[in-house]
């Protein structure tokens, strides 16, 4: 009795599995792992970044998100200012422009007298007198222009000095001038004071120079206040202050005090 042989062919052996996420998601540093509905999100954490005072000298690139695309992308550390040198220091304002250091606004100086090697557009307080100037070049000329306050109501203080008191020939033996004066623009409005307790030797003009040079020669009146109360006129020629009776004849004499104002123009 034969009994015949059950011949197998092979078949491939189909599974259905259903996957399953590993049962620990842990996000790296700076990773934050979240699942919601069965589904895993990874979110940048920031918090986990810590903040540095200066770029690594060894960093390249910054990672950054770009919203237009969606994406992540690396950006060049130069183009975020990194490596930019200091400004120079030398007491000028700078700006950024194409790169490079530029010179912005204006410097001031305060002194009392122009300050060398000024920038243009450069600004001076002059200390004595409280004026303010601006270095100005058109190209032509280069030279300290005053700025004038349009339509201010100026309500500085009077600048007083006290020139010595000469004679056109002589010398008084006491004699004092007390000369106030207050600059507005190209004007310098003043008054003086002329004390002679004793005139000595002193004869003909009453003279003594001026802080200011007037523009051309100037000339007004005044009187003697103290003794016989003669009229008088003054006269600038440079900067002195030249003071006679009003017939030009000589106004010096002991006990005697002459006072004027007036205004000149100034360069």
């Amino acid at each position: 009795m034969s009994i015949p042989f059950l011949s197998v062919k092979p078949r491939a052996i189909k599974l259905k599995v259903s996957p399953r996420f590993p049962a620990q998601v842990i996000g790296r540093a700076g990773i934050d792992v979240t699942k919601q509905n069965g589904d895993y999100f990874f979110d940048l954490d920031y918090n986990d970044f810590p903040t540095i005072g200066a770029v690594p000298a060894q960093a390249t690139n910054a990672l950054i998100y770009n919203p237009a695309t969606g994406q992540y992308a690396q950006l060049p550390i130069s183009l975020l200012g990194g490596g930019i040198p200091d400004a120079p220091s030398d007491g000028t304002i700078y700006g950024r422009k194409n790169a490079a250091w530029v010179a912005a606004g204006s410097t001031v100086y305060i002194r009392d007298t122009p300050p060398v090697g000024a920038a243009d557009n450069s600004l001076w307080w002059e200390s004595d007198t409280g004026a303010l100037y601006v270095r100005y070049n058109d190209g032509n000329t280069v030279q300290w222009v005053a700025v004038a306050p349009g339509n201010s109501t100026d309500n500085s203080a009077w600048t007083q000095t006290m020139p010595v008191v000469t004679a056109t020939s002589g010398a008084f033996t006491s004699a004092s001038c007390a000369f106030r004066y207050k600059l507005i623009g190209k004007s310098c409005l003043f008054s003086f004071s002329v004390s002679m307790p004793n005139a000595g030797t002193a004869a003909g003009n009453i003279q003594f120079d001026m802080p200011v040079t007037p523009i051309g020669t100037n000339a007004g009146g005044g009187k003697e206040i103290a003794a016989v109360g003669y009229q008088c006129n003054w006269q600038t020629f440079g900067t002195q202050m030249i003071i006679a009776k009003y017939d030009n004849t000589t106004i010096i004499g002991s006990g005697r005090t002459v006072v004027a104002t007036g205004v000149f123009e100034i360069a």
